[in-house]
């Protein structure tokens, strides 16, 4: 009889094996642990992790990965944060030409950022965004 491995017993793993390695884009993972999270409540909801894990340690598995999440994402150089982000919006049922007017009208995508990031973090995903979105929008028809 094997023993369990000590990382597949915890929620960070879990969460990563069974949801987010399977989300094909890092936008897109980050844009699903955003949608976790109650703005009112500031807690993220995840019935599945909490059920196994408990109440904080389901908590402390999102917050953590919702940030490392965002800083895979800037860790991108520019050219691969654009085919992550070209990849996401063609995802989305929404035209691509609409979803880049709105995302620069309205900003949606800062509703992805972690509460926790740092703000030269939040700086650096805005402006990163901002650009990628106006060049798109450039290219769009």
């Amino acid at each position: 009889m094997s023993t369990p491995n000590y990382w597949q017993n915890r929620p960070d793993f879990d969460l990563w094996e069974r949801t987010l390695k399977r989300i094909p884009t890092v936008l897109g993972r980050l844009a699903y642990l955003a949608r976790l999270r109650n703005a009112v409540t500031d807690r993220y909801e995840h019935f599945g992790l909490v059920s196994a894990f408990g109440e904080e340690a389901a908590q402390d598995a999102l917050r953590h990965s919702h940030l490392r999440v965002m800083e895979e994402w800037l860790a991108l150089p520019l050219p691969s944060q654009k085919e992550d982000l070209e990849e996401y919006l063609e995802s989305l049922p929404q035209s691509r030409r609409r979803t880049i007017q709105n995302w620069l009208e309205q900003e949606t995508y800062v509703l992805f950022l972690p509460p926790m990031a740092a703000p030269a973090q939040q700086i650096a995903y805005r402006a990163s965004l901002q650009l990628l979105l106006e060049s798109l929008r450039e290219s769009v028809p």
